[in-house]
């Protein structure tokens, strides 16, 4: 099977959807995106666009069995299904209808997102609860890759957050993380705040937290796994936070980082069901829930089921919504040109 992913920057969740089919047999996996991807082995070939336009020729003289089109933005998508290139996957990394409700002109949001779930021949979600929202979609999460598991048995920070914050950002309030760290600042837990990737500019200021510099994926892997503690919640209670299963929680879990999870409804069951992490009401908790037992209890359980939490775990759904999806295609085309001799026919007077 001939895979295309096309992406804009072929972020974590890219990579870890490649891992996953990778592990069900020797595909070919390809990236198409608008920023320089390494291959590494994810991919065995990397292609480039500069624009809508060049995106969808692109794609076209690719010619893949499956494109499988990650919305970040969700034009990549739109643009991947007026081509007609062949069988589009729909991964949702956002939904923008749940992230931007708040703001004005949101319905338009909405309609568009609903209309690309229609006419994709198959999507991917995150979380149950945008499985909810559309009515539709597999739900597969973003497990990391058997390759990024490690384990640091004497870890000897506390709390970190794996991601970066952004205190001067209106359309992602939740980024702004000044009433958290202050918070927790209050109640003696100090908040190490850890990015990765590259730095584009972004402007922030979180009051009373530990920030450090961008740094390599790997890196920042390293780096977590010194803490015994990672955090899983936005910067304020908020919808897109509610629904969310992050990256950043099966990153912590990989790395044997026991979460910590606030205003997160789909995560904190995730996490109570197997007991791997703790769940907190408000920040100030931290200090009395985050005890020594907990910990080891949660490190405990996490150990026993890390293999169950790989990406490679999902290569079976992945490729079996893969030919769904490639079968769909087909049929449509088929039905579709079933229509058109039917129509000359009757033209014709036949």
């Amino acid at each position: 099977m001939r895979i295309l992913h096309i992406s804009d920057n072929c972020c974590i969740r890219v990579k870890k959807m490649a891992m996953a089919a990778r592990s069900r047999g020797k595909h070919w996996i390809g990236s198409l995106s608008i920023q320089n991807v390494s291959l590494g082995d994810y991919f065995d070939e990397a292609y480039y666009f500069h624009d809508p336009d060049s995106l969808a020729w692109q794609a076209r003289r690719i010619q893949a069995d499956v494109y499988h089109v990650h919305n970040e933005p969700n034009y990549l998508v739109a643009k991947a299904i007026e081509s007609q290139c062949g069988p589009v996957v729909w991964d949702v990394h956002d939904l923008d209808l749940v992230r931007f409700d708040h703001m004005p002109g949101a319905q338009n949001s909405e309609q568009e997102e609903r209309m690309l779930a229609a006419h994709a021949e198959a999507v991917i979600l995150p979380c149950k609860r945008y499985r909810e929202i559309l009515g539709l979609g597999t739900v597969l999460y973003s497990f990391c890759g058997k390759r990024h598991f490690g384990w640091n048995d004497d870890p000897k920070e506390n709390l970190v957050l794996q991601g970066h914050v952004n205190a001067d950002n209106r359309a992602g309030y939740w980024l702004d993380y000044r009433y958290v760290s202050e918070a927790l600042a209050r109640v003696g837990v100090d908040l190490h705040i850890q990015p990765a990737g590259h730095s584009t500019g972004i402007t922030y200021d979180t009051s009373r937290a530990l920030q450090y510099h961008f740094v390599p994926y790997e890196a920042m892997l390293e780096i977590i796994s010194k803490h015994r503690w990672g955090l899983v919640c936005g910067g304020v209670p908020c919808p897109q936070w509610q629904a969310a299963m992050p990256n950043k929680l099966f990153e912590y879990l990989a790395r044997g980082v026991v979460p910590v999870v606030l205003w997160a409804d789909e995560a904190a069951e995730f996490v109570t069901k197997r007991d791997i992490g703790v769940v907190l009401e408000k920040p100030e908790d931290a200090a009395k829930v985050l005890t020594e037992g907990t910990w080891q209890r949660c490190r405990k359980n996490l150990k026993r089921i890390r293999k169950d939490l790989m990406a490679e775990t999902q290569g079976v759904k992945l490729i079996a919504i893969y030919e769904h999806a490639i079968g769909k295609w087909r049929a449509d085309k088929d039905k579709q040109e079933q229509e058109e001799k039917k129509q000359k026919r009757e033209a014709a007077g036949g």
